[in-house]
């Protein structure tokens, strides 16, 4: 075992003490010749902007209610439920994503943490029609891609918290519109109570 460390360590010795390439010696020339005129060694990435923006306000997210977004997409884009405006929280965010054949899932917690994301496999083109419906269920989110694909996303937090709807990215808004369930109990008649009696 020594003579595998000694070699190891005289191996790391002979690759420290190897001369640089002269590439290098040009790349570090060039570096100093840019440093002097005063472009700064960190470049910052472009801000990825989106081409589109929508927010709407939800009011009064229980059981049973629906957000039913529609359009055509040329890329990427996200739907997120989000709660009051300032904060970090986001019950519920879908992101798709074509370049990788995915439709993402995900919560982020008031903490500004997102949840471990949930992929399932992308099956629109782009320039299509998409509808995606998403329906409030006590335990999970049902979300309903063209009446055809559904994923049930657990709950990460109280979705009453949701307060707003965002859909942002490369994307052709058609419709967005809110349901509410309906009532499950019928008006009782008082008079047919007491014409019975």
């Amino acid at each position: 075992m020594m003579q595998y460390m000694l070699f190891f360590v005289l191996y790391l010795g002979a690759v420290h003490s190897a001369p640089l390439p002269s590439s290098f010696s040009k790349f570090n020339k060039q570096r100093t010749e840019l440093l002097e005129a005063g472009v700064p060694e960190v470049l910052e990435a472009p801000a990825d902007v989106p081409t589109f923006k929508h927010i709407g306000r939800l009011d009064n997210v229980q059981e049973g209610t629906e957000v039913l977004v529609e359009g055509t997409f040329t890329g990427r884009f996200d739907i997120d439920l989000k709660c009051e405006s300032g904060s970090f929280c986001v019950p519920l965010h879908i992101c798709v994503r074509p370049a990788e054949q995915a439709f993402v899932f995900n919560a982020k917690f008031p903490s500004g943490i997102y949840d471990l994301e949930e992929r399932r496999y992308f099956f629109l083109e782009k320039l299509t029609f998409f509808r995606v419906s998403i329906v409030v269920r006590l335990t999970h989110f049902e979300v309903t891609v063209n009446d055809h694909w559904t994923k049930m996303y657990e709950h990460r937090m109280n979705f009453e918290q949701a307060k707003q709807i965002m859909v942002k990215g490369d994307v052709s808004l058609d419709l967005l519109e809110i349901y509410q369930p309906e009532s499950m109990e019928e008006p009782i008649d008082t008079n047919e109570i007491t014409k019975k009696l």
